[in-house]
Formats: C-alpha cells, sequence, structure tokens
C-alpha cells in the first residue's frame, strides 16, 4: 500500500529531508522562471501599452532571436520598440494628392478653413498599436544592408547607426516602404558607389544632395508628408526640405539628421536643417538641395 508522507516524516533522514526540500524549492523556482518575461523591462512595458498589437512587436524579437549571428539585428529592433512609444501617424480622410494640390496655391487661397474641412478630419495612428512585425523587420534589414556595404559604413559605429540611418520614420507622417523606393530610385548611384570605395559619407551626402528636388519654400505650415509626398510635391518648410533629405541620405546609408533653433534670437521664428556625419564622428550642417 502507498503512502503520502511529508518532507519532515520521523521515518526520514535529516539528510532526505533536505534533499526533499531542495527539490520542492527547485520546483517553485523552475515554475517561476517559466512564467518570467524573457525581455528587459522597459520593452516589457512598450509590450504591455501596444495591446492587441503586441504580438506584431513580438514577432520581431523572436525573429532575432534565433541565431547569434543576428545579436545586433536584435539590439536594432529593441532600440526602435524601446523608443516606440509616442511615435504616431498624422494623416486626413482625403487623398493625400488632394492635400498636395491644396497646398500649391495655399497662399493665394482666401477662405482656408473652407479649404481644410474639404480635406477631412485628422487622424491620429500610434505605432504601438498598428506597425506590423513585416514593417519593421524590413526596416531594420534595408538599414543593415546600406550600413555595411556602403564604403564609408566602417566609419559609423552602432550607436550613430541606431540614430541616424535605422529609425523608419522620420516624424508624423503616413508610413509606406520609403526605403525600396529611395533604393530603386538612386539605384545608379548604388552602382557609383561600389565603383568608388574610397568616397565618405559626406563627399555621398553633396552628391545625393545635388539630385534632390528644389523645393518651393512656403511660410505657412503643412501637413506631414512621407517620401513619395515630398518627392511630388516639392513644396513646403524647412522641416519638409530637411525631412526629404533624412528619408533618401538614411536610405543609402549617409547618417544623416535634423537639427532645429526653436527661435532665432534677432526674429521671432526658428529654423530648421540637417547635419552629416563625417568618419570621425563631427557634424557638417547642409540644406536640402543646397
Amino acid at each position: 500500500m502507498l503512502r503520502w508522507q511529508l518532507p519532515w516524516s520521523k521515518e526520514h533522514s535529516p539528510i532526505q529531508i533536505t534533499m526533499k526540500y531542495l527539490y520542492y524549492f527547485s520546483i517553485f523556482f523552475l515554475f517561476l522562471s517559466c512564467n518570467r518575461t524573457p525581455y528587459p523591462a522597459d520593452i516589457e512595458a512598450v509590450l504591455d501599452s501596444a495591446g492587441k498589437n503586441r504580438k506584431q512587436l513580438e514577432l520581431v524579437l523572436e525573429h532575432y532571436s534565433q541565431h547569434k549571428k543576428d545579436s545586433l539585428k536584435l539590439q536594432a529592433a529593441e532600440y526602435l520598440i524601446r523608443y516606440m512609444p509616442g511615435k504616431c501617424t498624422e494623416t486626413y480622410e482625403a487623398q493625400w494628392e488632394d492635400i498636395a494640390s491644396a497646398l500649391y496655391r495655399w497662399e493665394n487661397v482666401k477662405d482656408k478653413e473652407r479649404l481644410m474641412q474639404k480635406l477631412g478630419e485628422k487622424k491620429v495612428y500610434e505605432d504601438i498599436h498598428c506597425i506590423t512585425a513585416q514593417y519593421l523587420i524590413n526596416n531594420i534589414e534595408l538599414a543593415f544592408r546600406v550600413w555595411q556595404e556602403q564604403p564609408w559604413g566602417k566609419h559609423i559605429p552602432f550607436g550613430t547607426f541606431c540614430e541616424k540611418i535605422l529609425p523608419y520614420r522620420v516624424g508624423k507622417e503616413p508610413l509606406e516602404d520609403w526605403r525600396d523606393k529611395v533604393l530603386a530610385a538612386f539605384d545608379d548611384q548604388l552602382t557609383y558607389f561600389k565603383e568608388h570605395p574610397e568616397i565618405s559619407a559626406v563627399e555621398a551626402c553633396c552628391r545625393i544632395n545635388r539630385l534632390l528636388p528644389p523645393f518651393a519654400w512656403v511660410s505657412y505650415p503643412v501637413p506631414a508628408m512621407n517620401y513619395s509626398m515630398l518627392m511630388s510635391t516639392s513644396r513646403g518648410t524647412c522641416d519638409e526640405m530637411g525631412a526629404l533629405a533624412v528619408f533618401v541620405m538614411r536610405a543609402l546609408g549617409i547618417p544623416v539628421s535634423q537639427d532645429f533653433t526653436l527661435q532665432w534670437p534677432n526674429r521671432i521664428v526658428g529654423h530648421s536643417w540637417n547635419s552629416v556625419c563625417d568618419s570621425i564622428g563631427r557634424y557638417i550642417s547642409f540644406m536640402e538641395t543646397e
């Protein structure tokens, strides 16, 4: 007949009792470890905030957790997810072509309020609630590709890469596969870079900057536009000019950022411009097409 005995039964020696305690404690800690999140606390906080879209973000982390060779890409994925809260798309119900058409003659339109009503209600979509795993993975793969293939890539440390090449958006523009579009449009320049392995990031930036469409400068605010919108509209403030440069340069592996001043010391207006990082970490300022 089988009998159940507690670990402190008199029929057991002190050693047997100790061994049984260790057994029960090991089962307990194994249970805890199986239920512990594998992600850092800050990443877990973002995943919790994602709600129903948590699975999409986890798919990215799982994708780059399979092989040791992807450890750097995993860090890049964590970087994007860590700073995703607050990133969003602001768009209108109307087609973006209507917005571009309106912008073209904005200064000549007398009833601007009526025009804005025609554009429809502004919608806001939080990235953590709607971004897909495939979009992030494609962004990471293309960013790593140009970082590793461009001649100046060896001079760009991982931290600079994460800040100046890796990000999947510039502002609050509608998301699109802008890296694919830039790589297709500037394919001849990729060939040129491969044929000139001595070219630096600054030289490449100057070369590409001359190929960007000149902007018609306007003083009124415009909706956030993505790469395709900016290439087609070519009209906006210094912010839009700088955004276009960021899209193109980053897609080609050139480490570029947008700088700004909220207000000039002698005027009640601000300004923004771009800067490119050279091989020793210095930043050189420039304006799109200039």
